[in-house]
């Protein structure tokens, strides 16, 4: 008995021992000592400033978004300094090292040091965060059970199941492979991708398990995830809640499945895609639950809530370029029904003065086609020439993929043209005074970016092309075609480097007058070369009017750095060839311009302030330009 009691108070000890070293070996990874022992607690403790050292693998920002502890913003010197909670900053300390183990990291060490300068009544604190990162762990395994072939993306289907639409099913770029750094985010991501895949093979339940296993070097990491599908299931009942003014029958036609359909998530998620595109709805949530008793079936819910389909909108803004300027939109939604939509508008500036009006059909023959139609009156004013014209143009839009969308349409347009100088007419070989352009006009656009408003990742790839002919009644004849691509990419988690280059070539086919001196090529202003006033990049006359040109080299390279809050910091490199030759993209010529800018985020995008200074300037031309606008400039 003694020896029983002696060895179970040996094991009481030891547990204690246990529990008491436990807290001191985790705190050890955060600091082996308080450096706050010296300072005075009669005194106020104020945060001066927080540095962070010692980080390389994981940027200094990303850092200090997990952190509370906050100094005083230094755009706001006349506010108070905070007050320095030590315990708040211990947990700032834990969540570094927390971050960096969700990050894989899971040797990175935290320590920290201050500097104190002394007041009568306070003490204002230097803090510095030492980090050591370590070594990053790498996956060594993922194992899946069952198996199958869920990391092939190849969809199984029954005997009795319809074969798979290759262009919707879910074939997602894996979050994780054997190698590759671990990140939390990416191990859980990776979960979610493999219960879409199920999803999408016609399981509308499927619950997954996931678990990783460090190594003892805390170097590599051993992944698993335990899939357990339910039964293949079909979609069920629809039921669609919050009509007011939208017909059910425009829900319906929207829909890409129907009762009895093998049940396929990205089905579920085109139909909210296409749904959304109908701009009618404020809110969508598209749903489905399975019945316990019968789980091969997916009733779907639909709740919406309408948005007004009529819109009036009024504005008036400045540029350097159009000066001051007005707008006035309407437009309705859902005109007479059936999503069609009706959009009246009118603009008035410096230099174009228009009044439109577009109408667009969805669903003609089936849902991935669009009719459009578009009728203006307009006003160009240039430096080279003064443009009135009449236009209208019927087109024809098809959805090949949500992402790739090509648009064919027939241009008629009355113009024209006054106020060029003769000097112009002879150097570019002649102008028609009025003339009317007939012919097709063709648009291909992939759009691979993440987001159509803020693009952060990806790129937009454009081609169009117009033709106007004799042969169907035209007097203008020739040949336009421009190729556009724009590619965007994040950097330092908060950055974005941005990049474009544009070609264009024009064909007059029999007198060179035959080519529109709207539809030649110009360079120069708030769109194109930002060191340049506008259309003055390029060929010119004596007077410094512009010739324009039949071929164009155009492109640009863009840093946009968020600063604070809403504000953010530009930095750009442009530059552009425009000849007067025919199919002349050898970049003998370019002009380069380079600068700084200032943006401000907006609901209705970014308000830009650029100064662009010429780079190769040649005699005559402005040191400096400045360009005010709204939008991203590309």
């Amino acid at each position: 008995m003694r020896i029983a009691t002696l060895l179970a108070s040996l094991a009481v000890c030891s547990l204690v021992v246990v529990a008491l070293a436990s807290p001191a070996i985790a705190s050890a990874a955060i600091r082996a000592s308080s450096p706050t022992a010296d300072l005075d607690p009669e005194r106020k403790w104020l945060v001066g400033s927080i540095a962070i050292e010692g980080n390389e693998e994981i940027e200094t920002s990303a850092l200090r978004r997990v952190i509370e502890t906050r100094p005083r913003n230094r755009f706001m010197f006349w506010r108070d300094r905070p007050e320095f909670d030590l315990f708040v900053f211990e947990d700032d300390l834990e969540r570094i090292l927390r971050f960096y183990e969700s990050e894989g990291y899971f040797k990175a060490r935290v320590d920290w040091q201050l500097e104190s300068r002394r007041t009568t009544e306070s003490e204002t604190l230097s803090l510095v965060v030492l980090v050591t990162e370590g070594p990053r762990a790498r996956v060594t395994s993922i194992e899946i059970d069952p198996p199958e072939d869920a990391l092939t993306g190849a969809p199984e289907r029954t005997a009795d199941e319809e074969a798979i639409d290759p262009t919707t099913t879910i074939r997602p770029k894996w979050a994780l492979e054997v190698g590759s750094p671990f990140r939390e985010a990416d191990y859980q991501r990776f979960e979610a991708q493999l219960r879409a895949v199920h999803l999408d093979r016609s399981h509308a339940s499927v619950a997954t398990k996931r678990s990783a296993r460090v190594r003892p070097d805390k170097e590599g990491v051993a992944i698993r995830y335990d899939i357990t599908p339910g039964p293949p299931s079909r979609f069920g009942p629809i039921t669609i809640e919050g009509l007011e003014k939208v017909d059910r029958r425009l829900i319906e036609r929207e829909l890409t499945f129907e009762p009895g359909d093998r049940f396929s998530l990205s089905r579920i998620e085109e139909s909210r895609r296409r749904l959304q595109l109908l701009d009618l709805f404020a809110s969508i949530q598209l749903e489905w639950t399975t019945d316990p008793a019968r789980n091969d079936v997916a009733a779907i819910s639909i709740r919406l809530r309408e948005k007004k389909p009529r819109e009036l909108r009024i504005g008036a803004g400045y540029s350097t370029e159009e000066r001051a300027r007005g707008h006035v939109r309407w437009q309705n939604r859902n005109w007479l029904g059936g999503g069609r939509r009706l959009l009246i508008s009118g603009r008035y500036s410096n230099l174009i003065r228009a009044a439109e009006i577009s109408f667009a059909q969805p669903h003609v023959g089936n849902r991935d086609n669009r009719a459009l139609f578009e009728f203006s009156l307009f006003q160009q004013d240039e430096p080279n020439f003064t443009r009135n014209s009449v236009q209208g143009v019927p087109a024809f839009e098809h959805s090949f993929t949500p992402r790739l969308v090509l648009t064919t349409g027939l241009r008629v347009e009355a113009a024209v043209i006054r106020d060029v100088e003769p000097e112009v007419k002879d150097r570019i070989g002649g102008v028609r005074d009025e003339g009317t352009v007939i012919g097709p006009q063709v648009r291909l656009q992939w759009n691979r970016v993440d987001s159509i408003a803020r693009p952060r990742n990806g790129f937009v790839v454009a081609v169009d092309g117009e033709y106007s002919t004799r042969l169907i009644g035209a007097s203008y004849d020739y040949f336009k075609l421009t190729g556009e691509v724009s590619v965007f990419k994040s950097i330092f988690d908060y950055a974005v480097v941005a990049g474009r280059l544009k070609a264009g070539a024009a064909q007059a086919f029999g007198d060179k007058e035959r080519l529109p001196i709207f539809e030649r090529f110009y360079a120069g202003g708030e769109g194109s070369v930002r060191g340049y006033r506008r259309h003055q990049l390029g060929p010119t006359a004596n007077n410094g009017n512009p010739l324009g040109g039949r071929s164009l080299i155009e492109g640009s390279i863009e840093a946009r750095i968020p600063v604070w809050r809403e504000i953010g910091a530009v930095a750009f490199f442009d530059f552009a060839q425009v000849s007067l030759d025919r199919y002349d993209f050898v970049p003998d010529d370019l002009r380069y311009s380079a600068g700084p800018g200032i943006s401000y985020s907006t609901p209705i995008g970014p308000i830009s302030l650029f100064a662009g200074f010429p780079i190769n300037r040649q005699p005559g031309e402005s040191p400096w330009q400045i360009h005010f606008n709204i939008g991203f400039f590309f």
